[in-house]
């Protein structure tokens, strides 16, 4: 039995120049897609061809390697080659090709394009895509002919073929660029009709109900449902508006900054929903939540004062009374411990604490009477907090020319030194220490 099995692979089709081949260290066994002998050979000898492009020179070694890619049928039909009848790869690749020769895909005409005709109702994006795939499997033909065969297949009458009829493009490129203006034209009126029918619906006025026994026990029965977009400013603590997320949005289109591209996976996304702020689908303007920030933000820094429902909202907050006027306003993120020049010796530190002392003490200008001042949240502070809330108070406060964007309020006691150089920098005179 181990006689036969050691027949059984010395009895192979290639010649000793292929089968004792040696094998190059660098290489590395790529994946093939194998070939079982129903599919069209020419595709697999291209794919193989990809594969081991690194090795193109190396003729013995992609013959001795081509046996990996064949599975099923095609592995048995090499097995049964007659001994040492395979050389080198052209011998390999012309007995391929005559063996699986009735597999493979006959090459497409240009007639075949008068096929692909654009369908009632159907998108020219949609068109045009099966159009470009049709002509991808054509081997040879003139831009001309394909130009003038997309232009008989089309529906007639539409601005695009009136385009196309006044001024031909010369080629499959420019034809392709001429068409996307065209496909944004036609999205823009798709989706205003949408968004029309949308405001005739919500705008269509309600059925009076007939005072009836039966109705107003069904009415008395069932609960009032708030309408969607506001239980969804509800549940997420949004500023009320007094219009749709959508139509602000058109009002006040270079206000806003160029969104991100949608996450979502293209093939998950509701295509009956388009979002104008995004110009993709997926999801409508009114439920844009990136678009529902930014108005957020807006509304904090005052804007978008007459789309409030109250003017709570829009009011402006207090500043420091004491800021220097024509000052910029400089940005502190967040401060943690003590600054750099402070990371000295301790007798450093103490030297700089007595001498604030000192100043503090010699210091002949009155105090500031700062009388009872009380700071408070109403409920307007609390339009974007998500309720019930127990997270630590972080407030951004505006002292002097800095706006300080992160100040814990700490409900301990704790007394903190500010050094003079810090009074310096926040253009605070000397009169207000």
């Amino acid at each position: 039995m181990a006689r036969e099995h050691k027949n059984s692979l010395v009895k192979t089709p290639f010649t000793n120049d292929v089968y004792l081949v040696e094998r190059s260290k660098k290489f590395t066994m790529p994946s093939f897609t194998l070939f079982d002998g129903t599919r069209d050979p020419s595709r697999h000898l291209d794919h193989y061809a990809q594969k081991m492009a690194l090795d193109y020179r190396n003729d013995p070694w992609i013959c001795r390697v081509f046996p990996t890619s064949l599975t099923r049928a095609a592995l048995e039909w090499f097995r049964n080659r007659p001994h040492k009848s395979i050389p080198d790869y052209v011998t390999l690749y012309t007995m391929f090709r005559a063996q699986y020769c009735r597999n493979k895909k006959q090459k497409k005409s240009i007639t075949s394009l008068f096929t692909v005709r654009q369908k009632k109702g159907e998108t020219l994006q949609d068109f045009l895509s099966r159009f470009n795939m049709e002509a991808s499997e054509i081997a040879d033909y003139h831009p001309a002919t394909a130009i003038e065969t997309f232009k008989l297949v089309m529906i007639k009458g539409t601005k695009f073929h009136t385009s196309l009829v006044k001024y031909s493009p010369l080629d499959i490129q420019t034809l392709n660029a001429k068409a996307q203006i065209y496909i944004r034209l036609e999205e823009n009126i798709a989706h205003r009709a949408q968004h029309a029918t949308l405001v005739t619906v919500e705008n269509k006025p309600r059925e009076r109900i007939p005072n009836s026994k039966i109705q107003k026990s069904q009415r008395a029965s069932t609960p009032i449902a708030q309408a969607p977009e506001k239980r969804q400013r509800i549940k997420e603590g949004f500023t009320p508006l007094r219009t749709t997320l959508a139509r602000l949005f058109q009002e006040n289109k270079m206000k806003f900054t160029t969104p991100q591209p949608i996450k979502q996976p293209l093939e998950q996304r509701d295509k009956s929903k388009h979002c104008t702020y995004h110009r993709d689908y997926g999801h409508s303007t009114s439920d844009c939540r990136f678009l529902r920030r930014q108005v957020e933000n807006m509304i904090a820094r005052g804007e978008l004062a007459d789309y409030l429902i109250t003017k709570e909202y829009a009011k402006p907050r207090e500043v420091y009374p004491h800021k220097v006027e024509g000052t910029q306003v400089k940005v502190i993120h967040a401060i943690h411990g003590r600054s750099e020049d402070d990371q000295e010796s301790k007798g450093v530190y103490r030297s700089r604490l007595r001498a604030a002392h000192k100043l503090r003490k010699i210091s002949l200008v009155n105090a500031i009477a700062l009388g009872n001042i009380s700071i408070g949240f109403g409920d307007g502070d609390l339009s974007r907090v998500q309720l019930p809330y127990e997270d630590p108070l972080v407030i951004s406060l505006l002292v002097a020319n800095c706006m300080i964007k992160r100040v814990l309020i700490d409900p301990g006691s704790s007394a903190n030194i500010i050094t003079k150089m810090i009074f310096e920098q926040l253009e605070i005179p000397s009169s207000y220490i």
